[in-house]
């Protein structure tokens, strides 16, 4: 059995791996704290899951809490142009897009957890199952790949997560990204998968290729003008030919980069 959230709820496996915040978590980041939370256990000296993903309100509500208004240059936080600074006493939360707890990846995961449970082994253990335990706040963990601070996170050279051998277990599966099968051509717009219409509009996001207003585009499903001119974009950063269609010339030339960028991050 699991513990999860503050309340020390006891889940089966099954009943973890469908709580609505685990499965916010990065895959390979889920697969480490899998392997850590098992052995935790095997130990006798159980770690549990308190809180994993916030909202852009819950970040901004928990960092309010946590912090006071002070003059411009004093604080340790700035938000919507002011300075903030935290609390006698308190610990530190990220004001929105500066915290690990939100959206983060290309598919919108997240990368950090506050623990629960034993403190004293997760910070002995955490290293094996490379996840990094912030020395100020013992409870919260985060891939040990990635920058300790969200605000120098770049993906193009932090995502994927390297898949690691964990202590254990078998030989993990190296991490892939695909690109959505072409063609998703002008013409056959209409009996495309919106799936695949979303991944790729998450995919031209995710590496900034915008409309043509400089705007990311909206996850919809729906391949209309704007994700036409984020293709554009798109073919124009890969050096083919820009006609706003994703077609096979496209997919193929997206996968070649994709795959460059996963295996630089590993």
């Amino acid at each position: 059995m699991y513990v999860i959230g503050y309340a020390g709820k006891t889940v089966t496996r099954e009943e973890l791996l469908a709580w609505s915040q685990f499965k916010e978590l990065d895959p390979e980041y889920q697969r480490r704290v899998l392997a850590l939370m098992d052995a935790s256990i095997a130990a006798g000296r159980p770690v549990g899951l308190g809180g994993i993903w916030r909202s852009f309100d819950q970040a901004v509500d928990l960092a309010m809490s946590r912090h006071h208004p002070v003059l411009p240059g004093q604080g340790c936080c700035i938000w919507e142009g002011k300075s903030y600074l935290v609390n006698a006493g308190m610990a530190h939360a990220a004001f929105p897009g500066l915290t690990y707890h939100m959206d983060t990846t290309p598919d919108g995961r997240c990368l950090a957890i506050d623990f629960i449970g034993d403190m004293k082994w997760l910070g002995e253990h955490a290293a094996e199952y490379h996840l990094w335990i912030m020395p100020t706040e013992p409870w919260h963990g985060q891939p040990d790949s990635i920058p300790h601070s969200k605000r120098y996170y770049v993906a193009s050279q932090h995502h994927p997560l390297p898949v690691i051998q964990l202590p254990g277990l078998p030989p993990a599966n190296p991490t892939q990204v695909f690109a959505p099968k072409a063609p998703l051509s002008q013409a056959k717009r209409k009996t495309q998968s919106a799936e695949e219409v979303r991944h790729l509009q998450l995919l031209c996001n995710f590496w900034r290729w915008t409309d043509s207003y400089g705007m990311r585009l909206l996850v919809d499903g729906d391949y209309g003008p704007k994700t036409e001119q984020a293709v554009r974009a798109m073919q124009r950063a890969l050096k083919i030919v820009v006609d706003g269609w994703y077609g096979n010339q496209s997919m193929a030339a997206l996968q070649k980069f994709l795959d460059a960028m996963a295996g630089l991050a590993k």
